[in-house]
């Protein structure tokens, strides 16, 4: 019996191990994909035009006006007889609306926009957009009065802040330095059931660049405490391109 019960132990002891070692067997399996092969970019303009949000393109008929959905959510509507010309002449037929939107720090940094205000202070923003309307490949503007409307889903930020009012701002390219993010107190952003809606009333010159907006808390932050970091750099900045977040 003794025997027998010493047989059994050791079977069992076998056992175990065996299966143990069956599973580090599977858990030290090889990479699959043991020489990947490395993205090449060749600047930083490269690396932000292959990995930024995409600009997605619709129609709208000029005279009866319309409205688009992005893939995110964000509902765009535009008024009819909205545009005219860079030359102040109405516009009727097809307008192309050139529209991406932003939600997330990672799309923002992946598709260079600036994180704060042009004056340096952070923003917590509800969600950015550019458009751009264009006719016959030729950028047109709002006839003043006029203004398109984005719905921007606040689930996507967190989710409705009702104890803050969000500010319009946009975004301009000062000098060739990047996009800052000004206040524009011709717009407005006002909160609807779940969603920031931005009021835009004016493209930004020039017309052709397109337009950035950013529905914005610029207050939020001012309560935490700020951290100067200063960066001195090895290289030559102005010859290496150097971005630095």
């Amino acid at each position: 019996m003794k025997i027998s019960k010493s047989i059994l132990f050791v079977a069992v002891i076998s056992a175990v191990f065996s299966c143990k070692k069956t599973d580090q067997t599977i858990e030290a399996d090889p990479d699959p994909n043991p020489n990947p092969v490395a993205d090449n970019y060749s600047s930083p303009k490269d690396f932000y035009s292959k990995n930024a949000v995409p600009v997605q393109t619709y129609t709208i008929n000029a005279l009866t006006g319309g409205n688009f959905t992005s893939p995110q959510g964000a509902i765009v509507t535009i008024a009819p007889n909205s545009f005219v010309t860079q030359g102040n002449v109405p516009v009727s037929g097809t307008v192309t609306i050139k529209f991406r939107d932003i939600y997330k720090k990672s799309d923002m940094l992946l598709s260079n926009i600036a994180t704060s205000t042009y004056w340096g202070t952070p923003l917590k923003s509800g969600g950015e957009f550019f458009i751009k309307a264009m006719l016959n490949n030729s950028a047109v503007t709002l006839l003043p009065g006029k203004k398109i409307t984005v719905s921007q889903p606040a689930a996507l930020t967190g989710g409705l802040d009702t104890l803050n009012v969000q500010q319009p701002f946009v975004g301009l390219d000062t000098a060739g330095l990047g996009i800052g993010w000004f206040p524009a107190p011709a717009d407005s952003v006002e909160n609807a059931a779940n969603a920031y809606v931005f009021s835009l009333y004016h493209f930004q010159f020039p017309a052709d660049s397109g337009t950035w907006c950013n529905s914005d808390n610029a207050s939020y932050f001012s309560a935490y405490t700020q951290t100067t970091l200063t960066l001195l750099p090895a290289d030559t900045i102005a010859s290496y391109k150097t971005d630095v977040f």
